[in-house]
């Protein structure tokens, strides 16, 4: 029987993993030199130490490990070798252990560098909390809090991705992080892999919000407030990690979302939600391959031109999507008087969360009906000359005179003004005055002229 003073124990642990995932991704100290790396660690440390003499109090009020969860009579040994990941973690350990001690510089190898403070010190406070949640989360409430948490957390972190992105950042930073944003990480990578570990999480509460709206359990307000939070915080979460430019994460990220809904599958043994997976992996690769199948085989030989034949394939592009949604939605057996609600949830998302993105896609899609500039035509937009040379989901990329790009967002096509010089007929005029001196031989510049032309 737990006494008070191991109650007291547990919430501390507790509170202690749960402050290191609300406290490490999100702090960051604007007066410090380094501002991310060291403080964030220290503070790691700091509370893996908390975490670690609060377990050990709580050892010493029970008389030691209490291996419940394991049948009587066997070792200690077979006792831990059947705890997942416990053998893995502590052979890393012994590693970095033995790699410390052999190490040429045995105190950094410790205790870290001024610059990131990556010694086995930091290593070990990750073990200790890693080892204070496999030893102590029991009960469901505690992972569910868990989730909550982290989901939670990585809100303002989505949040201050996406206003560095649009320049409203009070922090000065030394490199630009308008192009690839770092957020509260300091870094592009280190946000995209956070948010990759946590985006799995928010797209579970997504589809347990929905399935509960589905099928009419607890308070609909409840579950349809629910679900509408948690598509806004998952498409700051995806907006912010495509912001991060980071391709590596992003891959992982799709990986991560295929598996996670595998899984999901296989332990409600629901072959309706494995049938949609497998449709939605078929969909982005026939998305991502299709189109420029067809490019080769069949629009080259047709009498297209380039931008015509753009067109035909994001068309083409788009349409797969839409079918592989379509089907996927079948093969669930959700209906309309099912899906209204999700639908409803989804435009409250992206009335909040995507915009500006939406009213771009919905700009790109005018833009390759109407074709009011294609791939190859010559504009001007503002004081900028240049051939459009992509036409996007949410930007259209324009390549001046001087080989550098200009991404516009779709929109400013749409409600802005324009020049295309090559809408209707690819033959220019361009004028560019020439001026000689007073007195010189007119006859003789311009056959100059005429002769730089021709070569």
């Amino acid at each position: 029987m737990p006494t008070k003073l191991s109650k007291y124990c547990d919430g501390i642990i507790e509170a202690g993993w749960l402050a290191a995932v609300i406290v490490v991704p999100v702090f960051f100290n604007v007066y410090s030199s380094r501002i991310f790396e060291p403080d964030k660690i220290t503070l790691l440390r700091t509370i893996a130490l908390l975490i670690l003499a609060a377990w050990i109090v709580k050892l010493l009020d029970q008389g030691g490990f209490q291996w419940d969860l394991v049948p009587k009579g066997t070792t200690w040994f077979k006792t831990v070798r059947h705890i997942p990941l416990i053998l893995p973690v502590l052979a890393v350990a012994i590693v970095y252990v033995i790699a410390t001690v052999f190490s040429v510089t045995p105190r950094v190898s410790l205790l870290g560098s001024y610059q990131r403070l990556q010694g086995i010190y930091t290593t070990f406070s990750y073990l200790v909390v890693f080892a204070a949640m496999v030893g102590n989360l029991r009960r469901r409430a505690q992972v569910e809090r868990l989730i909550t948490t982290m989901i939670i957390t990585s809100l303002p972190v989505s949040l201050y991705g996406i206003l560095q992105r649009y320049q409203i950042d009070p922090v000065p930073w030394a490199g630009d992080v308008t192009i690839r944003v770092a957020s509260n990480m300091g870094n592009s990578i280190f946000v995209a892999a956070y948010l990759i570990m946590v985006s799995p999480l928010t797209l579970l509460r997504i589809v347990e919000s929905f399935v509960a709206i589905m099928n009419d359990r607890g308070n609909l307000t409840a579950n349809f407030s629910r679900s509408t939070a948690y598509v806004f915080i998952a498409a700051l979460q995806i907006i912010t990690l495509l912001f991060s430019g980071s391709r590596g994460p992003l891959l992982g990220w799709l990986a991560g979302t295929f598996l996670l809904f595998v899984i999901l599958s296989l332990l409600w043994r629901q072959r309706w939600l494995t049938i949609s997976v497998i449709v939605a992996a078929a969909t982005v690769i026939l998305a991502k391959n299709i189109p420029g199948l067809m490019e080769i085989t069949i629009l080259q030989k047709l009498p297209l031109d380039v931008g015509g034949r753009y067109a035909f394939t994001a068309m083409a592009r788009y349409a797969i999507v839409v079918v592989g949604t379509i089907v996927a939605f079948s093969s669930i057996g959700i209906g309309w008087t099912k899906v209204q609600w999700l639908i409803a949830a989804m435009t409250v998302g992206l009335g909040f969360g995507l915009q500006e993105i939406f009213a771009n896609f919905v700009s790109g899609l005018m833009i390759l009906f109407e074709r009011p500039i294609r791939i190859g035509d010559t504009v001007t937009v503002g004081d900028v000359n240049g051939t459009v040379s992509r036409i996007r989901i949410r930007a259209t990329t324009i390549t001046g005179w001087d080989r550098k790009e200009l991404v516009i967002p779709n929109k400013e096509f749409i409600t802005g003004q324009i020049i295309n010089w090559t809408l209707s007929d690819s033959t220019l005029r361009l004028i560019l005055p020439v001026g000689i001196a007073y007195g010189s031989d007119t006859q003789r510049a311009r056959e100059v002229l005429f002769q730089v032309a021709r070569s």
